[in-house]
């Protein structure tokens, strides 16, 4: 479980720094990793459980906002795939050929990755299968995702 504090400015929510400024909490429950590897959600700043609860005294608008999305993983099916290379992951990161999960704070379009580490996508599709992922982590919060399932097995 992780949560976070926002306030409201201009009708979106804003991450605050200090806890008297909150007016807004997400609590997300991620999934647990498995085979010692995360299993990240689109957006893997936001679970695909949430809750939004206010700071209102009102009882009827604590909870306003309820998010629920849960596939059932059978970890007693699953198949062994050639994977890519991290380097040819990188270079298909270059080529457009990755997706931004989270652009972070870096709308001036230059981007650092520090570090480089496989992950399981799950989607927010009824999916039956977790896909084995390149993900690609930089400063300012920025996330991309590569598939590493090597190309051969995917035609």
């Amino acid at each position: 479980m992780k949560v976070e504090f926002f306030k409201f400015q201009q009708g979106n929510l804003v991450p605050v720094i200090a806890l008297s400024e909150t007016q807004v909490a997400r609590v997300n429950f991620f999934r647990k990793s498995l085979d010692e590897l995360p299993i990240l959600p689109p957006n893997p700043k936001k679970s695909l459980i949430t809750f939004l609860i206010t700071n209102s005294t009102d009882p009827n608008k604590k909870m306003v906002e309820a998010n629920y999305t849960y596939n059932q993983i059978e970890r007693e099916t699953f198949s062994t795939y050639p994977l890519k290379s991290s380097a040819q992951a990188w270079q298909e990161l270059q080529a457009g050929q990755g997706y931004i999960a989270n652009l972070g704070n870096n709308q001036e379009g230059e981007i650092t990755i520090r570090r480089i580490y496989l992950a399981y996508f799950e989607s927010e599709q009824p999916q039956k299968f977790l896909q084995p992922i390149f993900v690609f982590e930089g400063d300012n919060s920025f996330y991309a995702y590569v598939s590493a399932v090597e190309p051969t097995m995917t035609e």
